[in-house]
């Protein structure tokens, strides 16, 4: 009766899901055919072939691999998105619930894993993240103005996720270029909270500790005074009023600053 109720509940899975069973040692007892057709192999293929060959090598080989099987064995059920390689190598990304299937002396005698493709949904869901992180790059430009001086306009909202980049491009550049002042000019923020204050201080400590002084322009006095309400002390971090004001202290501190080439062409 046990095993009528299984084989029926296995047979109205099959219509819209792929299932695949394992004996306890993970070699294939059978699998449908919509789990046949998203891998990409037939029954033969795979038959009495162990679970590893669905697996990058590096995880088949891993100690995560040998107690996902020794906790199947224990009865303990899994479920989550997998990885899983496909026949000539091809990724496929699948929803899937492994669930140990008990006998009739209790035990469990084998594994039945009920799968959904998902491949083309993780494609779409990376191919966004991938857009989502190149339209943040491209709102975190740093130029470089002149030797050893940089510039970062921030423009728009200031997050935990964006700091985080603009903290890493920073850093890569003043690494890259050597650089002894970085400008970081908040004018198109619209708003500074003790949030972006925060962020922006970490950036700055950051910057520092690689030998690189920060210059914080665009400070208006709508921002200034909320930084006071708010009881933000930006310590030593040097601000400026305007992005030209910036320009000039980035200067003095490298020991330089503009001469007016027609004033020094008269004289």
């Amino acid at each position: 009766m046990e095993v009528t109720k299984y084989e029926a509940l296995t047979n109205a899975i099959d219509k819209s899901q792929g299932t695949i069973e394992f004996n306890m040692d993970g070699t294939i007892i059978t699998s449908n055919d919509n789990f046949l057709n998203a891998l990409g192999y037939s029954l033969d293929e795979i038959k009495g072939k162990h679970h590893r060959m669905f697996c990058e090598e590096s995880y088949a080989n891993s100690s995560d691999y040998k107690e996902f099987w020794e906790k199947l064995n224990r009865g303990e059920f899994n479920s989550g998105e997998y990885l899983r390689i496909g026949k000539n190598g091809r990724e496929v990304y699948i929803q899937a619930t492994y669930n140990p299937i008990l006998g009739l002396n209790g035990k469990v005698m084998k594994v039945l894993k009920i799968a959904t493709d998902v491949t083309e949904q993780k494609r779409l869901e990376l191919e966004r993240s991938k857009q989502a992180a190149l339209i943040m790059e491209m709102s975190t430009p740093v130029m470089q103005l002149w030797d050893n001086t940089l510039l970062l306009p921030i423009i728009g909202l200031v997050d935990s996720k964006r700091v985080q980049l603009i903290m890493e491009t920073v850093l890569q550049k003043i690494l890259d270029c050597q650089a002894k002042v970085v400008i970081l000019d908040i004018q198109g923020v619209p708003s500074v909270d003790s949030a972006v204050a925060n962020h922006l201080i970490k950036v700055t400590k950051a910057a520092k500790l690689m030998g690189c002084a920060c210059i914080v322009t665009g400070i208006s006095p709508e921002i200034s005074q909320a930084l006071v309400n708010l009881g933000i002390e930006l310590n030593d971090i040097l601000t400026q009023s305007s992005l030209r004001n910036g320009v000039s202290a980035s200067l003095e501190k490298l020991g330089l600053q503009l001469v007016d080439k027609k004033t020094s062409d008269r004289n």
